[in-house]
């Protein structure tokens, strides 16, 4: 069988929170008055590291590019392709083991496939400082449930019919990036799983607040808070960590309650629908597959030089992993995910597939393959596009507006003055 294993089918629906229909979690709220506090560092840390210590080594050698706070958010960030690496993410921070941070610190981007720009610092940090970082890296996004032995990530594009359910159910208009659902599955020591985890992002006036949802294997929400305090004005320092717990609002501020639980709410409707998606994924790439064994010439192009030459990492439908990956440091880009892939023009996409990751600044997982001809890159192309969600084509040469550079014309199209031209490349990459 081709598919790695999936979690348990949703059940019959996910935790409905009692908010206001329609209430909108990823904008603003206005005349809500609150302030931000840093949450004090938790006792204990990875292998005894002091995050203290580590917190002052930071701040003088990891934020001028991942930011202040941790997120990715930083002058010259605005410069750098691709993106420094957002600690506070704790979908995709928490799928890595304590020591693949260390080995990423320790060795740079490249010793663990990832992009060169992150240097090592083994000629700067002895162990224990690098430890250190690591610790204070933990306190940065929420962590794993107590008693998790292993957490498995999963990235599931949804389908535009189970999209637009979400969308009906929330009264409000997904986006693309809507279609994306990132979470864990938290599994004991006797290798059961107890719990799913997940982080939306929440915009409250222009603040991005990161929720940590633990969810049942079921997507029945379980317990939820906040990886930043939100101080509010006359309740104490835990009231939204309470409201979030127990579900009872802050009266004072019920148009901010609102906004985080129908964030939370979200969460457990895309994490059941993500499941389903997944399961028939996995059917789908191992029918696609016994089909492609028997006949391969029955299939397009396209199709036929992606199974045979791409399948083994993106997986046959692009959609879910090939078998040579686990679910540990190397993890292949999901082509199904259009909120990326349609900010990618056709001429870029052909040059990451024959010149490979590294060419490109990008993982070095991805090889280079000069084999291809002209007419076979277009057809594997296309066949990218085909299945994207959702559809569309690419319209930035240089792959700068997937990774958010700001460049952009209204319609998310590139504004650079040598937009159309591949061969130019937009000044903000530094070669």
């Amino acid at each position: 069988m081709l598919g790695l294993g999936l979690l348990a089918a949703a059940g019959a629906g996910a935790a409905l929170i009692l908010v206001r229909r329609g209430a909108r979690d990823q904008e603003p709220v206005a005349g809500v008055r609150f302030q931000l506090a840093e949450r004090h560092v938790a006792d204990g840390s990875p292998l005894a590291g002091d995050p203290e210590h580590g917190r002052e080594l930071y701040a003088v050698h990891c934020a001028p590019c991942h930011g202040a706070r941790g997120d990715g958010q930083s002058p010259t960030a605005t410069y750098l392709w691709p993106l420094p690496r957002d600690h506070t993410d704790g979908g995709y921070m928490n799928s890595r083991s304590d020591e693949e941070l260390y080995r990423a610190i320790s060795g740079g981007g490249s010793a663990v496939n990832r992009s060169a720009l992150m240097p090592a610092w083994n000629d700067r940090f002895d162990s224990f400082e690098i430890w250190n970082l690591v610790a204070y890296i933990r306190t940065l996004h929420g962590p794993l449930p107590e008693g998790t032995n292993k957490a498995t990530y999963h990235e599931v594009v949804l389908s535009e019919s189970r999209s637009a359910t979400i969308a009906t159910e929330l009264s409000v208009r997904l986006v693309g990036e809507d279609h994306r659902v990132v979470f864990l599955g938290c599994y004991d020591k006797e290798e059961r799983l107890f719990a799913l985890a997940v982080y939306p992002s929440v915009l409250v006036e222009g603040q991005a607040i990161r929720l940590v949802v633990f969810l049942k294997p079921d997507a029945m929400v379980d317990r939820a808070w906040t990886n930043r305090q939100i101080a509010l004005e006359g309740q104490p320092p835990d009231a939204v960590d309470r409201f979030l717990t127990t579900w009872k609002p802050v009266h004072a501020h019920r148009d901010l309650c609102e906004v985080l639980a129908s964030a939370v709410h979200k969460s457990t409707l895309q994490v059941a629908a993500a499941l389903e998606e997944e399961k028939e994924d996995l059917a789908e790439a191992d029918s696609t597959y016994e089909a492609f064994t028997k006949d391969p010439r029955s299939f397009p192009r396209g199709q036929r030089l992606y199974i045979e030459g791409c399948a083994n990492c993106h997986g046959v439908t692009g959609r879910v992993v090939g078998p040579r990956v686990t679910r540990g440091e190397f993890r292949p880009r999901n082509h199904a995910d259009g909120s990326f892939m349609n900010r990618l023009s056709d001429e870029y996409l052909r040059s990451v597939i024959r010149y490979g990751g590294y060419h490109w600044n990008i993982s070095g997982s991805m090889p280079a393959t000069s084999s291809y001809s002209a007419d076979e890159l277009t057809s594997l192309v296309e066949f990218l596009r085909s299945i994207a969600t959702p559809s569309g084509g690419g319209r930035c040469p240089c792959g700068m507006l997937a990774m958010s550079c700001g460049n952009e014309t209204q319609d998310r199209g590139c504004a650079c003055a040598n937009g159309q031209d591949s061969i130019r490349l937009c000044t903000k990459i530094l070669r």
